[in-house]
């Protein structure tokens, strides 16, 4: 699926392949999910102040409301470490921006974050192109519980 994310074939008369926009956001998506197993909300709700590359870990809250949100710190590897630091860093230098979201809707007009349906929109897509069938965000966290080693 990382394949996938930097390059896309466009058809028509003319067939050739172009950059997708994207690609460094979605690369660093799959890495995270696959590389912690956080849920697709807490992916959602991450900001930048969240992240901690001298560490490579995350803040995440779970599940609950309000106070009651259970908090912890996961890790990550250096291939999402590396991913990640080559898609914030254009705005780590904007201190205004320091509690946006990490992960954003590059569709929208504002720094909106990516929500939970086009997260999965986006790995159906991604999926798909990659022959991949039935991704979706909970699959990674699925195989990271599967995996993980104790």
């Amino acid at each position: 699926m990382l394949k996938v994310c930097d390059k896309q074939d466009v058809g028509g008369p003319k067939r050739h392949v172009r950059l997708r926009a994207t690609g460094e956001r979605d690369r660093c998506i799959i890495l995270v999910l696959a590389d912690t197993g956080i849920r697709a909300e807490e992916l959602c709700n991450l900001t930048l102040a969240d992240l901690n590359l001298s560490t490579n870990s995350l803040t995440v809250y779970g599940k609950g409301a309000g106070e009651d949100k259970a908090e912890r710190v996961v890790h990550f590897g250096k291939s999402a470490a590396k991913s990640l630091w080559k898609y914030v860093a254009p705005r780590l230098g904007e201190p205004a921006k320091a509690k946006g979201p990490l992960f954003l809707n590059l569709w929208s007009v504002v720094d909106a974050p990516l929500n939970r349906n086009a997260l999965l929109q986006l790995l159906h897509r991604l999926g798909d192109r990659a022959g991949v069938k039935d991704v979706h965000p909970h699959r990674f966290r699925h195989t990271f519980a599967i995996n993980i080693d104790v």
